[in-house]
């Protein structure tokens, strides 16, 4: 039922654009040849963009739609987001492009942040990601990590005895509301190699653009393994563990977690891809 839902969506978007120039999709591995934005509201936005799921240039809302109904609900089958698939249509967004020879840009990775005073329709504080079933795994310098972010009065202490207590508890002693945002919804296109380089050049980029917007932390939910292997080789703080979950009994966990965009971003900021990557093999013969 899902998987035909999910197909009736795209051809209602897709049927709407129905140009038949023949777009030149050159797409290489060097970052200098891509560029990242953050848009405030994806619905005011008239543009045209291309995408790699449609050969016609579409409205920015109804292609970051797309590219979510084509990754997340038909590659990764998460079929309970045809549901609330309208909140990727609107609202303050990241995009990481690239042009063609026609200088139309081509989406490959997107992400949607959402503010604090949104905080009430935050996926990370939904019911589902609220269940007993999640596992406290925090650092254990989190004390230390938590005084380094000046978020907080001099006096706070983690609660660390289950996931809730200490969420309630961070979440109600941060300070400083507007300097703390969720990043959900991250896509990325393309073939494997394509889409690992951009899921690397879209962390690497949107970090950089949070950190300029003077953002400390970033809540997320990460089930790619590959961000987790990524975070996993880091040691600066620049990745907070909270809590973990295998959702769907297959062996992959879920982690609720804090990107530290300054500490992350300086990481990043001195990174290539080919750097990326060798930190994945390293951990992942580390593990064997």
């Amino acid at each position: 039922m899902g998987y035909f839902w999910c197909q009736y969506e795209i051809h209602k978007l897709t049927s709407k654009y129905k140009d038949q120039t023949s777009y030149n999709h050159q797409l290489t591995l060097n970052e200098d040849d891509y560029f990242s934005v953050i848009i405030p509201d994806i619905a005011c936005n008239d543009n045209l963009y291309l995408t790699l799921h449609h050969h016609a240039p579409m409205k920015l809302s109804d292609a970051v739609v797309l590219i979510n109904l084509s990754t997340f609900v038909m590659q990764h089958k998460w079929y309970e987001m045809l549901d609330i698939i309208k909140l990727s249509s609107y609202g303050e967004h990241f995009l990481l492009l690239t042009n063609n020879h026609e200088n139309i840009s081509i989406i490959v990775s997107t992400a949607r942040i959402q503010q604090w005073q949104d905080a009430n329709q935050w996926l990370y504080f939904s019911p589902f990601f609220r269940t007993p079933q999640w596992e406290l795994c925090l650092p254990k310098n989190i004390n230390l990590i938590c005084k380094e972010l000046n978020l907080f009065n001099e006096n706070y202490q983690p609660i660390t005895k289950c996931y809730n207590s200490f969420e309630d508890h961070f979440n109600e002693n941060i300070l400083y509301k507007d300097k703390v945002c969720e990043i959900l919804r991250l896509t990325v296109s393309g073939t494997r190699l394509q889409a690992m380089f951009y899921l690397y050049l879209a962390q690497k980029n949107i970090n950089q653009l949070l950190d300029s917007k003077k953002y400390a932390l970033a809540y997320t939910i990460i089930e790619q393994p590959l961000m987790i292997r990524f975070y996993e080789s880091l040691s600066n703080n620049e990745y907070i563990s909270i809590a973990n979950q295998d959702l769907n009994d297959t062996g992959h966990l879920t982690y609720k977690g804090l990107w530290v965009i300054s500490n992350l971003n300086k990481k990043l900021s001195t990174m290539s891809f080919r750097n990326y990557k060798k930190s994945l093999k390293l951990l992942s013969r580390t593990n064997i």
